[in-house]
């Protein structure tokens, strides 16, 4: 039997060993968020003067777009959407007292560019919390892959709490996800991460299929770089 001394001193060594395992793992949770966004491209970013895409969605043969162009340096945005006039909103000038119609067209985009651009906000968003799990089950058909957890802080944003199952493969590159609102398990609704396309030396996923039938995908999407008046399309 151990004494009382020596109990205590084996709880600490346990408590200071589950501890430094958990800041070992957490360590490297967060170096493979940023080795995804590094993948896709996150170095370039700066170097966007504007881009332009059309987000689409599509279920049960309805089909709904809108078009955006974005100059990222001012955060200044454009809204095109059938039948509608375009609205232009500078981000930065919103606040509780704007116009609803312009707070709804920042929460779209919001929206809209973080289907095109999720990887780079792995390292854009702040407290956000990365797990990682090896060797696990698509969703989606057949195959495995690495499993890394996205979990938004339960306060801020638009909607508060969500968290991503991010299913990884070859070259950090993500090939489905897993989307539950508010972090409820329950909720869980996967889409496949389809057709990477380059543009420069950007990286974006222009398409996703869930298994229910609904699409979601992005289309004339081209980039201009700082310095220069050409637009750079798929490759």
């Amino acid at each position: 039997m151990l004494s009382p001394h020596r109990g205590v001193l084996f709880l600490v060594v346990l408590l200071v060993t589950s501890s430094a395992a958990l800041a070992q793992s957490s360590r490297k949770a967060n170096r493979l968020a940023r080795s995804v966004a590094q993948a896709h491209g996150l170095a370039a970013f700066d170097s966007i003067d504007e881009i332009r895409f059309t987000f689409n969605f599509g279920r049960g043969g309805r089909t709904s777009s809108r078009t955006w162009h974005w100059r990222p340096a001012q955060d200044a945005i454009r809204l095109q959407e059938a039948d509608a006039e375009p609205i232009a909103v500078v981000r930065g000038t919103l606040d509780e007292s704007s116009p609803e119609e312009l707070r709804r067209t920042d929460a779209k985009f919001i929206n809209d560019r973080f289907w095109l651009m999720f990887p780079f906000h792995l390292a854009w968003d702040e407290n956000l919390t990365f797990t990682v799990q090896d060797d696990v089950e698509l969703p989606i058909g057949e195959g495995r892959a690495r499993l890394l957890r996205v979990a938004y802080p339960d306060v801020g944003g638009y909607t508060p709490g969500d968290v991503y199952d991010v299913y990884l493969g070859d070259g950090h590159r993500i090939l489905q996800w897993g989307f539950r609102r508010g972090g409820v398990e329950s909720e869980a609704r996967p889409i496949t991460w389809e057709a990477p396309v380059s543009f420069g030396p950007l990286e974006l996923v222009l398409d996703h299929r869930s298994e229910g039938g609904a699409r979601l995908w992005f289309s004339d999407v081209a980039v201009r770089f700082v310095g220069s008046d050409r637009w750079v399309e798929a490759e």
